[in-house]
């Protein structure tokens, strides 16, 4: 249902179906120590995130080894979705399930909430337990680039190393619903994902987990390549190499931390860093009219801190 005008006087619309893959209701979930299995709730949806028009959330269903919903696929996986056209109908971009494709003794994936930032890539955090596996903490993601509903393997963030075992008098232990991926607003580019584990013999806890995005694409030339002594306020095309989706990356306006570029020596100040696309940035220059010849290497800091220089010197300060 679509919630119009909350912050005046709000209304409610009918329902709005939306058409997704085949799910099934989750299985219990088995943990190693666990005398019963641990409780997945049921296919509600959990947390839900929006950001640039799109709507992203995830839920756990039992999968079978291929990662097809299942009534006796004995293991649970987490289906995430991306939807859009939030303003009519809302319709499925993509989805996909995070899953362990053992032949026995799976891994299960459950509880979980996803989120995208404004670089257009996506985190997934959860908890996972197995047969051979404590209750601990998963997260998973896929970059912009990646395929349409495809997630990268996971990892296992935070790991556990005792029992779960609080019976609250049915047939599995209550496992609470304790998730949530959000975006840093600082930056729009870290996510931070709070998960549910086994912190301790018969205890549960949530941990706080931040996840970096890709750093900054590598400065691979300068266009012009060569700036005389004395000269202010050049415009110089910074042109990066992109790898296992690093990219330059700004927010835009209304976020306190942006993106930022050093000529490494030489007396050079960068005045100010235009965002282009994730291999393209222009730097405002002014060159002293004392500043070192030769050439010099170029870093570039992405909002959220994370810096890489070219390898070698791009950019030449020539004598007037």
């Amino acid at each position: 249902r679509r919630v119009s005008n909350p912050g005046g006087v709000p209304s409610v619309s009918g329902n709005l179906t939306i058409t997704v893959p085949s799910t099934t209701s989750p299985a219990s979930v088995s943990a190693l120590g666990s005398t019963h299995k641990l409780d997945a709730l049921d296919d509600r949806l959990f947390a839900t995130r929006m950001h640039n028009g799109s709507l992203w959330t995830a839920h756990n269903i039992q999968v079978n080894s291929s990662g097809v919903a299942s009534s006796s696929g004995h293991r649970d996986g987490a289906r995430w979705y991306q939807l859009a056209n939030m303003t009519g109908t809302p319709t499925v971009v993509q989805s996909g399930t995070l899953f362990d494709s053992a032949a026995s003794n799976p891994r299960f994936f459950w509880i979980p909430s996803c989120a995208m930032n404004g670089q257009g890539h996506m985190a997934l955090g959860c908890s996972v337990a197995g047969a051979n596996e404590h209750a601990e903490i998963a997260v998973a993601g896929r970059l912009a680039t990646d395929s349409p509903g495809s997630i990268q393997s996971p990892t296992t963030a935070v790991t556990s190393a005792t029992s779960y075992n609080i019976n609250t008098g049915g047939t599995t232990y209550r496992w609470g619903d304790f998730s949530v991926v959000t975006v840093d607003p600082n930056d729009d580019m870290t996510m931070w994902t709070v998960q549910e584990y086994c912190n301790a013999t018969d205890s549960w806890g949530v941990r706080v987990v931040k996840l970096l995005a890709p750093p900054p694409a590598t400065p691979v030339s300068c266009s012009p390549s060569s700036i005389t002594q004395g000269v202010a306020n050049v415009s110089v095309v910074v042109t990066g190499t992109s790898s296992s989706g690093s990219g330059f990356f700004d927010p835009g306006a209304g976020f306190a931390n942006h993106i930022s570029a050093t000529v490494n020596g030489g007396s050079v100040t960068v005045n100010s860093v235009a965002y282009s696309n994730p291999t393209n940035i222009t730097l405002n220059i002014t060159v002293a009219s004392n500043a070192v010849a030769g050439a010099f290497a170029v870093t570039v800091t992405n909002p959220d801190g994370q810096s890489v220089a070219s390898t070698t010197g791009l950019l030449t300060i020539l004598a007037a």
